[in-house]
């Protein structure tokens, strides 16, 4: 897995983008570090720190899916725009009055962000397999139960 610059559009020929913002400086070293360790993909990771980035990012890059750590309603409701994109988007939030978006938009996943980093990363990376690569998802599940 590579972090690539996100002003360039970088294909390494998975054609797998993945967006990770998070403004919160230990998590987006966790994350960083978290996604550099997984060798069984070939994903461009985008990581970003500032949220007038993900703008320019989503608007300017082809992204399949986008990590979003949002802290607060304001950045909340920054992400509106982009609901009805066609990327999966995954939102790791405490704000429970957005739950309702999980139900009525499938490409949207909610998780808690005060879960246990280990639990958070396992949970994102398997979402993520199943959006992007379903195939070696389903393979590994069915090597695991033999």
């Amino acid at each position: 897995m590579k972090e690539v610059d996100p002003t360039t559009t970088h294909n390494n020929g998975s054609g797998n983008n993945v967006l990770i913002f998070d403004s919160m400086v230990g998590h987006a070293a966790y994350s960083k570090k978290y996604f550099e360790t997984i060798s069984k993909v070939d994903w461009n990771v985008l990581m970003l720190k500032r949220f007038s980035e993900v703008h320019d990012v989503l608007m300017n890059t082809d992204i399949q899916a986008a990590v979003l750590f949002i802290y607060d309603k304001k950045g909340l409701y920054q992400l509106l725009p982009f609901l009805n994109r066609d990327i999966h988007l995954i939102l790791c939030t405490d704000k429970s009055e957005v739950w309702w978006l999980q139900y009525n938009l499938s490409n949207v996943e909610i998780l808690l962000i005060d879960m246990p980093k280990d639990e958070l990363y396992e949970k994102i990376e398997t979402i993520l397999f199943g959006w992007l690569e379903p195939h070696r998802l389903e393979a590994a599940k069915a090597t695991a139960s033999r």
